[in-house]
C-alpha cells in the first residue's frame, strides 16, 4: 500500500480519517491495524493490504473460482496466467487496448474495483504505463494477495495499492478518484444503488466511471418466475433497473453506452444466473460497455441529467 493511498484510507463509508500502527518499511505499511478517533472498530492490515472484511471471508460471491474446475488449475497459477496473457497478447480485443488508453488518459488516480482472479483491467494499465497511480480492489484477500505478489516480484511498478473492502462502504476519502474502472462486477452486485453512491463520493467532481457487465434483458425478465424475482431482488432491489436509469439516479452523466452481444449466462458467470438456475432458466443478458462521469457542478437538490434522453 503505497503512501498516497494510506493518506486517502477512511471509516469505510466516511471521511473520518483512519491511524495506524504497526510495522512499516520506508513509510509503508506491513502488518498492523487501522484505527479511528471515537471508533470501536478496528481493521488488520496484513503484507501491507488493509482488510475491510476479514481475512478469513471469503468472496460473497464465489463464482469467480468455479471455472478453475475446469481448468484444472490452481487458484494461484490461475491469476498468474490470467494476469500474463492480459500483459502480454497483443491479439487482445481493440476493446480493451482502447479503453485502457482512455483510462489512462484520466490523468489520475484510479481505482480497479473487484480485480478478481481476471485482474481486470489492471495488468494493461500497468503494462501501459509503469507510473500509473493504481489502487486495486478486492473481495478476496488470497487474490489480493497472490496479485501483489506477481507485481512485487515485477518490482517495475512503485504507485500501486491494494485493499479488500465492501462494495456498499468504501474506505476512501471522498473526492479522491480520477477514474473508477469495473470490469463484470456490476452484475454481482448486492444493493447497486448504495454501491453506485459511492463510487459518486469518492470520485473527484469531473471524475468517470468505466463499466463493462452484462444487466438483464426485458425478454428474460418476463421469463422469469415470481419467485426467481423475489431472490433476485433480495439480492439486489434494483436488479431489474437498466443500468443507465440506476447510475443516472445516482446522479452520474451517462456520456457512452453501447450494447453487444446477448448470450445465454452460464450460473458460474454471475448470481443472477446462478439464482435462475436454481429455478430451471437459462439466463440471457446483454454486454454493455459505458462511461458515466461526476459532473464538476452537482446540484444536491436534483440531477441535471436523465436517463430517458440517452439513446
Amino acid at each position: 500500500m503505497q503512501s498516497l493511498f494510506q493518506k486517502l484510507l477512511t471509516l469505510p463509508g466516511t471521511d473520518t480519517p483512519l491511524k495506524y500502527n504497526g510495522e512499516t518499511s520506508n513509510g509503508i505499511w506491513n502488518d498492523g491495524t487501522l484505527t479511528a478517533d471515537n471508533a470501536a472498530s478496528e481493521y488488520s492490515v496484513i503484507g501491507g493490504i488493509p482488510l475491510f472484511m476479514g481475512k478469513g471471508e471469503k468472496q460473497k460471491f464465489p463464482k469467480s473460482f468455479h471455472f478453475l474446475n475446469d481448468t484444472k488449475m490452481s487458484s494461484e497459477e490461475l491469476i498468474r496466467s490470467n494476469w500474463e496473457t492480459m500483459r502480454t497478447d497483443r491479439e487482445i480485443d481493440s476493446l480493451y487496448n482502447d479503453w485502457t488508453q482512455t483510462i489512462l488518459d484520466t490523468n489520475g488516480l484510479i481505482l480497479e474495483l473487484s480485480a478478481g482472479p481476471g485482474g481486470g483491467l489492471a495488468p494493461l494499465l500497468l503494462d501501459y504505463d509503469v507510473d500509473v497511480k493504481l489502487l486495486i480492489h478486492g473481495l478476496d484477500y488470497y487474490t489480493l494477495k497472490e496479485i501483489k505478489e506477481i507485481t512485487d516480484n515485477t518490482g517495475a511498478w512503485e504507485n500501486i495499492g491494494f485493499a479488500q473492502f465492501d462494495f456498499c462502504k468504501f474506505p476512501v476519502k471522498s473526492d479522491s478518484f480520477e477514474a473508477v474502472n469495473s470490469f463484470g462486477a456490476v452484475s454481482n452486485m448486492p444493493d447497486t444503488a448504495n454501491a453506485f453512491a459511492e463510487i459518486f463520493r469518492i470520485l473527484r467532481p469531473g471524475g468517470r466511471l468505466f463499466l463493462l457487465d452484462m444487466e438483464l434483458t426485458p425478454d428474460s425478465f418476463e421469463d422469469l418466475p415470481e419467485n426467481a424475482r423475489n431472490e433476485m431482488a433480495e439480492f439486489d432491489p434494483n436488479y431489474n433497473i437498466n443500468i443507465k436509469s440506476r447510475l443516472a439516479e445516482a446522479g452520474f452523466g451517462i456520456e457512452y453506452y453501447s450494447l453487444t452481444e446477448e448470450r445465454l449466462i452460464q450460473p458460474r458467470e454471475n448470481v443472477l444466473a446462478d439464482i435462475a438456475n436454481h429455478h430451471g432458466i437459462q439466463l440471457s443478458m446483454q454486454t454493455f460497455r459505458l462511461e458515466a462521469r461526476k459532473p464538476i457542478n452537482i446540484n444536491f437538490n436534483s440531477h441535471p441529467f436523465s436517463a430517458d434522453s440517452i439513446p
